[in-house]
């Protein structure tokens, strides 16, 4: 873990005599984001899954608060799919290669406008048959084409 160095703390009266300061010599909720200057902590510091959505206060990440660029993308596990109902009303198993079970998934009819005005549809079969494979997909009539989003 990288350290930056000694710390003298006025909060923690052990470290007062500039002793190097780590995750478990932190009492619960002795630093907080006010005792920290913007810029000092990067993200190369930060363990993988030390920050969890469990662990960040209702209201603590905001657009505000958010860098421009700072979600971009290449940062989200997120699968496109698109392809073609062969046969109305039968499951299609589809692969998304996420490796994880998607919380999110949007689908798209990406067809004529005639087409979707005579009523083609294409949506999950059910939300609940996610799997860290597949997502099922089921529409009408044959030949709909579609495009699928995922998000884990």
């Amino acid at each position: 873990m990288p350290s930056r160095g000694i710390a003298i703390s006025a909060y923690s009266a052990p470290f007062s005599k500039g002793a190097k300061i780590y995750g478990a010599n932190i009492q619960s909720g002795v630093v907080t984001s006010a005792h920290i200057a913007d810029g000092t902590v990067v993200a190369a510091e930060v363990a993988d899954g030390a920050i969890t959505s469990a662990k960040l206060g209702a209201g603590a990440v905001t657009s505000a608060k958010v860098a421009n660029n700072g979600i971009v993308k290449a940062k989200i596990r997120s699968a496109v799919i698109t392809g073609t109902i062969t046969s109305s009303g039968i499951t299609y198993a589809k692969a998304h290669g996420l490796g994880a079970i998607p919380n999110v998934v949007i689908v798209s009819v990406r067809d004529t406008l005639a087409k979707i005005s005579a009523g083609t549809n294409v949506g999950e079969s059910s939300a609940s048959a996610r799997t860290s494979t597949n997502i099922y997909l089921v529409g009408r009539p044959h030949g709909a084409k579609y495009t699928a989003y995922c998000i884990v």
